[in-house]
């Protein structure tokens, strides 16, 4: 019986931390752009064509201040059905992203995942920072 409450008020004064913790997860919807590291990355539109979800997505580097050779191997994922999936490495247009320093025009990508029931959220991360959307698809 001890134990039982010394569990119940342990998991109350974490209740409680948590509450005020100033920490929030921002999902963005579709067309928002967001600052992701030194890069700004938008999702343009996503789609389900067969059993593909399609999602544009516009990558632009800083015009300046950036590292030259920036990389970003497996940038996207997205959270679906409970799980998490990677792209599909035989679909779409950019898989991974190579960011120049200096250069200022939008990469434009077409990412490709197995299609999912439910609510979907695609995240890009780019070094320490992601961020994430909420797809209408």
């Amino acid at each position: 019986m001890v134990c039982g409450l010394a569990i119940l008020l342990a998991g109350g004064a974490q209740l409680v931390r948590l509450s005020r913790s100033k920490d929030r997860v921002v999902v963005l919807d579709e067309g928002q752009e967001a600052v992701v590291g030194t890069a700004r990355a938008k999702v343009v539109s996503s789609r389900i064509i067969g059993d593909l979800l399609h999602v544009e997505v516009e990558v632009t580097p800083p015009a300046t201040g950036g590292i030259a050779g920036e990389t970003a191997a497996d940038p996207w994922s997205l959270l679906a059905g409970g799980g998490l999936i990677e792209p599909r490495s035989d679909q779409g247009s950019c898989p991974g992203i190579r960011l120049d320093g200096g250069v200022a025009a939008p990469l434009v990508c077409d990412v490709v995942f197995a299609a999912t029931a439910g609510t979907k959220t695609l995240a890009f991360r780019w070094g320490d920072v992601q961020r994430q959307w909420q797809l209408a698809a």
